[in-house]
């Protein structure tokens, strides 16, 4: 796969992450994403506050919006590395959106996508484990906390032959926790 037609797939796949889904499902319901709950643009908040069909929604546009691009760029050749970078781009976009003056959600259902399509395994196993805690806790920051440290965790023990994979394993749940931390410290005074 040719160098430039990497790097246009990383910033397609980050403008695509840019698009701000929470936000724009909010307004067909009337309502506003960013002016409820925490005032967080993403899939959780949507879920808590929009509506729980409108949050599903959300979220399995988040998840899509990464794991396409890792499967795709998988599928065309690309080293694993580029297609871990063109899930972080999707992340990025999420996250930090051109299209929304860089307020954007905290990535966990992308972070999730990128998982699944880098591991899929190891990801889908854990998503299970940590869908069942979130039932159970029904706290998605202390259920984020336990699935950063145990992605980790198993990651660095399944994948300890490879430097490689133990180090793209371990980034996205740090890219995600500092993003939920930073997106905390902002909103926590809008809490109510």
């Amino acid at each position: 796969m040719p160098q430039q037609m990497v790097v246009i797939v990383w910033i397609l796949t980050y403008l695509v992450g840019s698009i701000p889904v929470a936000y724009l499902a909010s307004k067909a319901r009337g309502s506003n994403v960013l002016e409820v709950g925490t005032g967080n643009p993403g899939a959780a908040n949507t879920f808590r506050k929009i509506g729980r069909g409108t949050g599903v929604a959300v979220f399995l546009w988040d998840f899509q919006k990464a794991v396409v691009p890792v499967i795709l760029m998988e599928k065309l050749g690309a080293p694993g590395m580029y297609a871990f970078v063109a899930g972080l781009a999707a992340m990025l976009g999420h996250c930090y959106p051109i299209l929304f003056r860089f307020r954007g959600g905290m990535g966990l259902a992308t972070a999730f996508g990128v998982a699944v399509g880098m591991f899929p395994l190891l990801a889908l196993a854990h998503g299970a484990l940590m869908f069942a805690i979130l039932v159970k806790a029904r706290d998605v920051l202390i259920t984020s906390i336990i699935g950063y440290v145990s992605f980790c965790v198993f990651g660095l023990w399944l994948y300890r032959h490879s430097w490689e994979l133990v180090l793209l394993v371990c980034t996205l749940p740090v890219l995600a926790a500092l993003k939920n931390y930073f997106t905390e410290e902002l909103i926590a005074p809008k809490v109510q």
